[in-house]
């Protein structure tokens, strides 16, 4: 829905374009089809922080919301099934301030074998994205869409943060499809 504001100078601001966007996104996201009972996060400092920081688009700027925050080393090592096929097109991440943030994410389909660090250091992922060193804005990282048709199951490996001992994230993903 179109509405304005008016000032004391008599500007009008059109909010319609930000409702659209949010519509969009809520329309493309593959958050309803994540299988949350299945979803796990390997060296996470609290068990099931993973639930905590995939989100609805709507969401994806709530920095109340609990991060996930890595426990013995800087790696993080996610897996994410989906309850049916999907497309992947882009996902966002959102890292914890300072040298925290991830700097890095290794992209892995269909392969839940890989879910052990030994293993997933080793593989050839479908692709390698450097992450920018954001502490509270929302990027959106594209896939090689060809390459993210068939999607039953999704493995993010965060190899490397900024410098810190740990890694922190409060949004790593509004998978989007």
């Amino acid at each position: 829905m179109t509405h304005s504001h008016g000032s004391s100078c008599g500007s009008s601001h059109d909010h319609s374009h930000d409702e659209q966007q949010e519509t969009l996104g809520e329309q493309w996201s593959l958050y309803r089809y994540v299988d949350f009972d299945k979803a796990t996060c390997l060296n996470e400092l609290e068990t099931d922080s993973l639930r905590n920081v995939l989100r609805p688009f709507h969401l994806r700027n709530d920095t109340s919301l609990p991060v996930l925050t890595s426990a013995v080393d800087e790696q993080l090592l996610l897996w994410i099934p989906f309850t049916q096929m999907v497309k992947l097109k882009a996902f966002s991440v959102i890292g914890g301030g300072q040298d925290t943030s991830p700097s890095q994410v290794k992209l892995f389909t269909n392969n839940e074998q890989l879910l052990d660090f030994s293993l997933v250091e080793g593989a050839n992922p479908v692709q390698t994205i450097q992450l920018a060193q954001s502490t509270s804005e929302w990027i959106e990282y594209p896939t090689k869409y060809t390459k993210f048709q068939n999607v039953q199951s999704l493995i993010m490996f965060f190899p490397t943060n900024f410098g810190a001992e740990h890694t922190k994230r409060s949004s790593p993903n509004c998978l989007r499809s």
